[in-house]
């Protein structure tokens, strides 16, 4: 137990070092991997099937789980007119398209100094990932992803977080829309 605890803790601090040293609005980074390179393994999509990162079960009990996270995802899929597909429809489909979502997050109450408020550092991936071939060895067929976007941020609220994941979501949906 100690261990996970220190290993946490450490990431946290890695984490806090990461938002003083980018000069942009402080405590938030964005990185993407959305350009029209990437974006071009979009073409023709029309149908995914949505993967979610487990969270940990000690902020899903605060609130935030991986349930609500696949939900906002599938509901925002289908409004932008995405076809969701469900596991069985998604092992049939050419391709094995998926819309993999991962939230990680770190809590932690020491900087705050206030025991009932927390202090959550968080990252969010979003990744459109498809079965692709090796050039090197076309027998060989793997799932990968061929767009991403991700967001790093600091944060005192879970609300927070899942406004933010929904917000890249919307990223991919841009993406898709731009070429489909």
């Amino acid at each position: 137990m100690y261990r996970i605890e220190k290993i946490r803790a450490t990431l946290f601090l890695l984490l806090l070092l990461v938002f003083l040293a980018v000069p942009t609005v402080p405590g938030l980074c964005s990185a993407v991997e959305d350009d029209d390179y990437t974006r071009a393994s979009l073409v023709g999509l029309t149908a995914v099937y949505v993967a979610i990162q487990p969270i940990s079960e000690e902020i899903e009990a605060k609130g935030l789980t991986a349930v609500d996270i696949k939900s906002d995802t599938e509901r925002l899929l289908r409004t932008a007119g995405i076809q969701v597909l469900s596991k069985e429809e998604w092992i049939k489909t050419k391709g094995g398209p998926v819309c993999f979502v991962a939230v990680n997050i770190v809590e932690d109450k020491l900087i705050t100094g206030v025991s009932d408020q927390s202090l959550y550092a968080f990252d969010i991936t979003v990744e459109f990932n498809q079965d692709v071939t090796l050039v090197r060895n076309p027998a060989i067929r793997v799932l990968s992803p061929t767009w991403s976007t991700s967001y790093l941020g600091l944060t005192n609220t879970l609300p927070r977080i899942r406004e933010n994941t929904k917000k890249m979501v919307q990223r991919f949906i841009d993406a898709f829309q731009d070429v489909n």
